[in-house]
């Protein structure tokens, strides 16, 4: 009878020990955590990315078409601009990695106050470039009361809190419909 030493502990021999890593890895890529294999870990990031671009630009885009919408049925077509349109792109992308990245136990109205507020702080930048420095006359809020220098109102930037939380919690079941991982849940306090 042959003489050898097993230099293997018995889960290693089994496979329990490969089955037990690639489970954790499973969940970790499942977390988004980017555990892994480098390359899954790769392939993951940019899928990642893609989906989030996609995500924002949905948002973006239908958020730009209502806009369409309403100034067409108002009878002011000429108001609408293509700026409009790559702040509504660049905003739901934004929205949409604010919802991503705020943890779960961040209540739902806090994240939607998040995003409105930076909703309102990207919105007076771009009003303060496009409509005071260049003179392009994108939007002008002075007649409603509040307005800070006719680009922001605090009118405006409630309704950016209120649409900001259904929004989120949209693109978290969207992107959970996508790529999976935790169910997504909120707290409201």
């Amino acid at each position: 009878m042959r003489n050898f030493r097993l230099t293997q502990p018995k889960a290693q021999r089994s496979g329990f020990r490969l089955k037990e890593e690639a489970q954790r890895s499973e969940r970790a890529m499942a977390a988004g955590r980017g555990e892994g294999c480098a390359a899954c870990g790769d392939e993951r990031k940019a899928g990642d990315v893609i989906l989030s671009g996609l995500l924002g630009c949905f948002v973006g885009s239908t958020y730009f078409l209502i806009e369409v919408a309403y100034k067409t049925a108002q009878g002011h077509p000429e108001g609408i601009n293509w700026t409009m349109l790559v702040l509504a792109l660049l905003l739901g992308i934004l929205m949409e990695r604010m919802g991503a990245e705020l943890p779960w136990r961040c209540p739902i109205w806090t994240q939607a106050l998040l995003c409105g507020a930076a909703i309102t702080a990207a919105e007076f930048v771009a009003g303060c470039v496009l409509n005071l420095w260049l003179g392009w006359g994108v939007w002008d809020y002075s007649d409603l009361p509040g307005n800070v220098l006719g680009q922001v109102c605090p009118q405006f930037a409630a309704l950016w809190c209120l649409v900001s939380g259904p929004v989120i919690v949209l693109l978290d079941w969207m992107r959970y419909a996508v790529r999976g991982g935790e169910r997504p849940h909120y707290r409201w306090k």
